[in-house]
């Protein structure tokens, strides 16, 4: 229940985040692991990133083909943040439930197609789309192309 939590010196100063416990039992007993606070430090503020605020799923090339994609690995997005960068761009969730090889997943929502010009077909999209995202300035816009009611739209995603 401390995951995630902060860890103290003897004179209260933040000194790690708590991560995980090793338990033999699996119960609350055992080591607990923390992560420094210069790491945690270094990984969460010195490093810009950007929080899109929708996530999907990706589609294989046959459930692509079934919903009459023809772009293979699209990304159906399943759910949007509020008053998030995706929902400001109008990314649209997705709202039917469906079932597909007995995992649930909603249909009917923007499917992405590709984001700043790389398509999610793209081996290295998320490497190449989080780069540009963590990079981008308050003032520049990065375009977002989705599949939506079978029509084809541009989208614009600002921070």
């Amino acid at each position: 229940g401390n995951s995630g939590g902060p860890m103290f010196d003897m004179q209260g100063r933040v000194v790690g985040i708590v991560s995980s416990i090793l338990t033999s039992t699996g119960g609350y007993e055992g080591v607990g692991v923390a992560v420094p606070i210069n790491t945690a430090r270094r990984l969460l503020w010195d490093k810009r990133t950007f929080w899109f605020g929708a996530d999907g799923i990706i589609l294989s090339p046959r459930v692509a083909g079934l919903l009459n994609v023809a772009q293979e690995d699209a990304i159906l997005v399943q759910q949007v943040v509020p008053n998030s960068p995706a929902a400001r761009a109008g990314i649209r969730p997705s709202t039917v439930a469906a079932t597909l090889n007995d995992e649930p997943f909603k249909l009917g929502g923007d499917v992405i197609l590709s984001i700043g010009g790389h398509k999610t077909s793209d081996p290295d999209f998320m490497k190449l789309v989080k780069h540009e995202l963590a990079t981008m300035s308050a003032t520049e816009r990065m375009e977002v192309v989705v599949l939506r009611d079978g029509r084809v739209q541009t989208l614009w995603l600002t921070r």
